[in-house]
């Protein structure tokens, strides 16, 4: 709920994009919630505010962002039943720009937004902390219904050359029926390559790579947003921009480069700004893109692996890596997670994970168990990947919506 602000980036990056967003909302279970079954009617009054409130949030966002779209707001008797909608202790409401009778809402300004709101009734502040990450990045590649979706978290706002180059001709092609009116040649052109993406993702056994960048820390957080909002309006065809904001101004570098140089090195930057076509790159471990991909493990909580994991997963299935060469994406600011294990403690806020907790008869901090978990989850993966029998932990809610959602079917991949 804290990145709101940032999710308003995002969809306001990708102009007549359809994205779908999974929001997340922990309760601290109540006494009176103990012994009760799933539902809202069982939350506590104070969970009730808290859900309710978080709803208000995100209608009003939803709303912004259809008015940003130049899109009319839907009616308030939509919007109300739209968000009473309930299910069981992870989903409560759901909004989707599209879902009302709206119709084509290609925005002029902003996204297609397609926004689930997902709580979960915890035990504690520590587990509250450790959000169940791929559990969330599965609910909305569940609300994905386009032939292709990339997982990019919210933090990261796409450059405007992005949405330029998957939809600027589909936008064209919907002027109106008996309209005689042809896409430029460059949005046939873009239009083309989107479709060669659909088709190749048939064909071949590639994940997409969409590179990223970061705002350099030395910045203040004003500065660091500014450079953001440059970052992203950077033309395709001037990216010699970016180039001289990485090399000379220092205010940009490739993502997570100061604390985890696995992560994205394989992506190759310096030939990135060399390349006028996609290049394929090799596997290296850690290596975590932003790309198309399969479900993620949900065993996965909070800040560590969790990405690693599926990556690898990836490519022990034989996907080859290909990098975008015209389009990316930008990290913006933000407080550090509760869960991040290689945060500068001077940056990090005090977290429940930094506290004292029992486990098995032992006096541990949260962080240290945490993570102690997450590691054997990891090897086990890894040793599963090398016998060839590793499948992703998918929970029962994603099973079940994976199977009776409409635009989900057999041909499509898992």
């Amino acid at each position: 709920m804290n990145r709101l602000q940032a999710l308003a980036a995002q969809c306001l990056g990708f102009p007549g994009g359809p994205l779908a967003a999974a929001v997340y909302l922990p309760l601290i279970k109540e006494p009176s919630e103990a012994a009760a079954g799933g539902g809202t009617k069982n939350l506590s009054p104070k969970n009730i505010v808290a859900l309710k409130y978080a709803t208000i949030g995100l209608e009003a966002l939803f709303r912004e962002m259809e008015l940003a779209a130049g899109v009319q707001a839907h009616s308030a008797t939509a919007a109300e039943s739209a968000a009473s909608t309930t299910g069981n202790t992870t989903t409560s409401s759901g909004l989707d720009s599209n879902s009302a009778g709206s119709g084509n809402s290609t925005a002029r300004g902003a996204c297609a937004l397609r926004l689930l709101l997902l709580y979960e009734v915890v035990a504690d502040q520590q587990t509250a902390a450790i959000m169940p990450i791929n559990a969330l990045r599965n609910a909305a590649l569940l609300a994905a219904a386009t032939p292709l979706a990339a997982m990019v978290d919210v933090d990261l706002t796409p450059s405007a050359s992005l949405a330029g180059r998957l939809l600027a001709a589909a936008g064209a092609g919907n002027a109106g029926q008996g309209s005689r009116q042809v896409a430029p040649a460059s949005s046939r052109t873009r239009f083309k390559i989107a479709e060669e993406l659909v088709r190749r993702s048939h064909t071949e056994t590639s994940a997409w790579i969409i590179p990223a960048w970061d705002t350099h820390r030395r910045l203040n957080f004003t500065n660091r947003e500014e450079v953001a909002d440059k970052a992203v309006a950077v033309s395709a065809d001037a990216r010699d921009q970016l180039y001289l904001m990485w090399k000379t101004k220092k205010e940009i570098y490739p993502f997570a480069s100061d604390v985890y140089q696995r992560g994205h090195g394989a992506t190759d930057f310096p030939r990135w700004f060399q390349s006028d076509a996609e290049y394929g790159v090799r596997y290296q471990s850690g290596y975590e893109p932003w790309t198309k991909f399969p479900p993620y493990d949900a065993r996965f909580r909070g800040y560590s692996w969790n990405k690693v994991v599926q990556v690898q997963y990836v490519a022990a299935s034989g996907y080859t890596f290909r990098v975008l060469p015209d389009v990316w994406l930008v990290h913006r600011p933000h407080e550090p997670t509760a869960s991040c294990s290689v945060c500068p403690k001077r940056q990090a806020k005090e977290s429940p994970l930094d506290w004292h907790i029992h486990v098995e008869g032992k006096d541990v901090i949260g962080r240290a168990a945490f993570l102690g978990r997450i590691k054997k989850f990891y090897r086990t993966a890894v040793a599963e990947m090398k016998a060839g029998n590793y499948t992703p932990v998918q929970d029962v809610a994603y099973q079940h919506c994976r199977r009776v959602l409409p635009w989900w079917d057999n041909n499509q991949a898992a």
